[in-house]
């Protein structure tokens, strides 16, 4: 007996090391092939190979391609233009006072070039309004891949801790397996010795082999989480790697805090501020319509001209030209009205989205913080009932031996026990993930 004793002890608190928090890594009953990644690893590659996180950076390099002076007209811009031509000539002259004249394949030749340099003086400040829309549309884009950054992230945490817990569970069950081995065993002895059934022999094999399956079933659910994780981090499905089994929480978060920081610096309400700036933008850039323009122009040009015929044998020229041009739509078919009056409700509608998104994420902060207390305080309780159901088993074992007790009385402190430890780890996921998604509202998912 003082042998079986020590036995569930030590299995015990295996079990309760396996299930509390902050704890390192377990052995778990299949050890997992690859090597140790953490989350911060996790999180590293999950920046470098998503899919998606690829796509939103190269939506956020598209935007920031339109961006520029130039763009926008802002610069001069200089051409320059160049020709030759070459010319054959046949011709039979005949005068009234002179002899015939004629000319067979008298060549003349001409070329020439030219360089213009023009530049909008004043527009009524459109191509700057315009270079501020263009600049808040990137930035808008900016806070979109952050907003796909830290929603990707915030899935990885979560699966990361997921297949965590999953390895825990294994532990959980592998020691509901050592449990039901040693009951089987108690139930042969009473047998041999008259004081037990063959009856309880058997439905502690029942029950023993009941435990098995639960373990190949959650092995098989660890397999798939990992599989899925590969996927998530953009990694080959069957890269093999391990995690440690254990679910640390942060308990210090403050919830005026939180909402503060998710106020400020959520990239989702960061994103719609910056969508109101660009509609501000658009409506100077339609109120600049209204303007005349001003346009400066300035010229060379270049010819020189050689022939074998005709009175001139050859030219040359030099031309500069300076100009100034004015222009102003005095009607447009109403056209300046609807543009601005469609700036203006593209204004509108950015202002209610910014106040949906501010109301939005304040009403996710009650709800993931509501959460994460709930969970917190289910943590403790967990913990409390999984050292209660501890030193159940560890009395019920005892009375089981002695014939105090039924197998299926022994068989329900024993579930009991399983069922408090998943219950733990369950309960400490929940509350891992409702973390995660409260930094998730900060902008903060990697810290």
């Amino acid at each position: 007996m003082r042998r079986l004793g020590w036995k569930v002890v030590l299995a015990l608190g295996a079990l309760l090391a396996v299930a509390a928090p902050g704890v390192g890594a377990q052995t778990t009953a299949e050890p997992t092939a690859g090597p140790l990644l953490t989350l911060d690893e996790a999180l590293a590659l999950a920046r470098e190979g998503s899919p998606l996180i690829q796509l939103a950076r190269a939506e956020v390099e598209q935007a920031s391609n339109q961006v520029g002076l130039g763009a926008v007209g802002l610069l001069p811009r200089l051409s320059v233009q160049g020709s030759r031509s070459t010319t054959t000539t046949y011709v039979e002259q005949t005068f009234l006072n002179q002899d015939p004249r004629e000319l067979r394949g008298a060549s003349s030749s001409q070329w020439g070039g030219g360089a213009a340099l023009t530049w909008r003086a004043f527009d009524g400040g459109g191509r700057l309004a315009e270079l501020d829309r263009l600049r808040a549309l990137e930035v808008g884009e900016t806070f979109a891949l952050d907003q796909v950054q830290e929603r990707i992230l915030t899935d990885v945490v979560v699966a990361y801790y997921d297949l965590a817990r999953r390895e825990a569970e294994l532990q959980v069950f592998a020691e509901a397996v050592e449990l039901s081995h040693e009951r089987l065993r108690i139930a042969r002895v009473r047998e041999e010795v008259g004081a037990g059934s063959e009856v309880a022999v058997r439905q502690a094999q029942v029950d023993r082999n009941a435990d098995q399956a639960q373990l190949i079933r959650a092995r098989s659910g660890v397999v798939e989480a990992r599989t899925g994780f590969n996927r998530l981090v953009g990694r080959p499905p069957a890269t093999p790697f391990s995690v440690r089994a254990d679910i640390p929480v942060d308990t210090g978060l403050e919830r005026e805090t939180v909402l503060r920081l998710a106020r400020s610096r959520s990239p989702a309400a960061e994103g719609a501020r910056a969508g109101l700036q660009a509609a501000l933008s658009g409506e100077r850039e339609a109120r600049a319509d209204w303007f005349p323009s001003l346009d400066l122009r300035a010229g060379f040009d270049y010819t020189d001209l050689t022939s074998e015929s005709g009175f001139q044998q050859a030219v040359q020229g030099f031309d500069y030209s300076l100009g100034l041009s004015f222009s102003f739509d005095l009607f447009d078919g109403f056209d300046r009205n609807r543009r601005g009056e469609a700036a203006r409700l593209r204004t509108r509608s950015a202002e209610i989205t910014l106040r949906d998104v501010e109301s939005r994420i304040e009403a996710e902060v009650e709800v993931e913080w509501a959460r994460y207390a709930d969970r917190l305080e289910l943590v403790a309780l967990e913990r409390e009932n999984l050292e209660l159901a501890r030193r159940n088993v560890e009395t019920a074992l005892e009375q089981f031996r002695l014939g105090a007790i039924s197998s299926l009385e022994l068989r329900e402190v024993q579930e009991a026990l399983t069922r408090g430890g998943i219950r733990l780890l369950e309960s400490e996921f929940e509350a891992r993930a409702a973390e995660a998604e409260l930094r998730r509202l900060m902008g903060a998912v990697g810290s």
